[in-house]
């Protein structure tokens, strides 16, 4: 645990080092394993951010749904009450996001809404990031980059809504047979404030 600290103090000490030196103006952040707050890789979130850093991405990465949970119930016991300025988000990685009831797309928004409704009542949760273009377009990913990035596009909606900053919520229900043919349910609520006027669907 020592040599844990020490680490994770040297990297901090650097990280103030380069924003000071550097006269960073603009927002820094970094990325962090989201395993055990990096603290195996030298890594501490509360440090890394009294060093200047804006915000801490936590890579919420490469691990089953079971172990997901596991790695959100370690935050909630890390963080406590404190709000402190962190991101987070999910790779796609399809062998990891492989769960019964649903397939890797669906689980990878799952994952990222389950962050969002552990982190973001708290204060903590600033913004989501998707890992990444890449792999989203690479072959083994076994879906397109649409379905994928529309995964990532949902949950940062869903995330927008959460924290109050989206204006409106648009629903669309799977569509059903009706005596005239497809019925497809959409509801439209207005948030903003002031409110929208004249908003259509076509």
């Amino acid at each position: 645990a020592g040599f844990r600290w020490f680490r994770a103090h040297k990297i901090a000490t650097i990280l103030e080092r380069i924003v000071r030196d550097a006269a960073v103006s603009k927002p820094v952040w970094t990325y962090t394993l989201a395993w055990e707050a990096g603290h195996q890789h030298g890594q501490d979130p509360y440090m890394i951010l009294d060093s200047g850093v804006s915000m801490d991405c936590v890579m919420l990465y490469e691990s089953t749904r079971p172990e997901f949970n596991a790695v959100l119930d370690f935050w909630t016991r890390y963080l406590g009450d404190d709000r402190i300025n962190l991101v987070m988000g999910d790779s796609v990685i399809p062998k990891f996001l492989t769960v019964p009831d649903r397939n890797p797309v669906e689980e990878y928004y799952d994952r990222m809404k389950a962050a969002v409704d552990r982190f973001a009542p708290r204060g903590t949760l600033k913004g989501l990031f998707f890992h990444d273009l890449t792999r989203a377009q690479d072959k083994r990913a076994g879906y397109s980059p649409t379905e994928w990035m529309t995964a990532g596009a949902s949950a940062f909606s869903y995330f927008k809504e959460a924290v109050g900053r989206s204006p409106f919520h648009l629903q669309i229900e799977a569509p059903s047979r009706g005596k005239n043919g497809m019925v497809v349910p959409v509801s439209l609520q207005n948030f903003a404030d002031p409110s929208f006027t004249h908003l259509s669907i076509e």
